[in-house]
């Protein structure tokens, strides 16, 4: 569209145009001296378009009003057709961009919510898990077993209600065979299994990306949370838990840096040299800050916008 010739609502002469998503705006130098001036206004920036005639100073003249961030800018010509095809033009495309970022606001707080949830209560399932394997070491109280038991399945149950993110379904049909046979071989084995499938099921979504959570989270909690417990259970029973303290480490210095990057710098850092439950309090509470990310669209409404 080519630049449409009128006058600012100071009087001064000026040309207004629309190229792509910018407004470029040249004001002419005045009759006795003064400087011409370009301008340009991101479309981007725009809070609201408005147009229609009877205004001052020019009251016969189409007017184009373009309010962005702490200013407002406003045109008019008297070569009404063109202005005000572009002030159209304008709204439609801010109706636009305000339309997607409700729905993608919504998207967000939806979608965070339910891989929030999703996260923790993997997490919850490892530690319910963990913990019923710590029952069945040496002398076994099997009603403390049984108690941890019940809590395996109400956070089976929990994730199963999930809506959004639908998890794979996690079987206790064979573990349930193992605690009502009192057969701690059996145990030990569906524990094993049901850790490795919540890790394959969990390093699958690592690899699908979405535009409102880090999917790799994910993954990196959970290997994070079984380093802890790999730790935590050679103290109580001496075994080597299969991963060296090096490897630990970088897996932990991972999950803080993408962490910080998501929340913002803290000064909670995971470390193999840390106690098992300070590095357990760290982790739980970097699930809670996640839920608390702001929105930002940028990114995807580029993409949407394009679309």
């Amino acid at each position: 569209m080519a630049p449409i010739k009128g006058r600012l609502g100071d009087r001064k002469n000026a040309t207004m145009e629309l190229d792509g998503r910018e407004i470029k705006l040249v004001v002419k130098g005045g009759f006795f001296g003064g400087k011409s001036s370009n301008r340009v206004i991101k479309l981007d920036d725009a809070t609201s378009i408005k147009h229609g005639t009877g205004e001052k100073p020019f009251p016969d003249a189409m007017m184009i009003k373009i309010q962005y961030p702490e200013e407002e800018l406003s045109f008019f010509s008297i070569n009404k057709a063109p202005l005000e095809a572009l002030a159209v033009e304008m709204e439609a495309f801010i109706e636009k961009r305000d339309k997607l970022l409700v729905e993608m606001e919504k998207e967000f707080v939806r979608d965070r919510e339910a891989h929030v949830a999703l996260l923790y209560l993997n997490l919850e399932f490892v530690e319910a898990l963990m913990e019923l394997v710590t029952r069945i070491n040496g002398s076994v109280d099997w009603g403390a077993v049984d108690t941890m038991y019940h809590q395996v399945e109400r956070v089976n149950l929990d994730r199963d209600n999930l809506t959004v993110t639908r998890p794979s379904h996690l079987s206790l049909e064979r573990l349930s065979i193992g605690i009502d046979t009192r057969n701690v071989d059996i145990i030990k084995s569906e524990v094993y299994d049901l850790l490795f499938v919540l890790r394959e099921s969990c390093a699958e979504k690592a690899r699908h990306v979405e535009p409102w959570f880090n999917n790799v989270f994910h993954r990196l909690f959970l290997d994070s949370l079984f380093s802890f417990w790999g730790r935590h259970l050679e103290s109580l029973t001496g075994a080597f838990s299969g991963e060296s303290v090096e490897n630990s480490e970088i897996r932990l210095q991972e999950l803080g840096k993408l962490v910080h990057k998501e929340i913002g710098e803290d000064d909670k850092q995971l470390t193999t040299s840390q106690e098992y439950s300070e590095n357990h309090r760290i982790l739980f509470e970097w699930v809670e800050a996640l839920q608390n990310v702001e929105f930002e669209p940028s990114e995807e409404l580029e993409k949407r916008l394009a679309s």
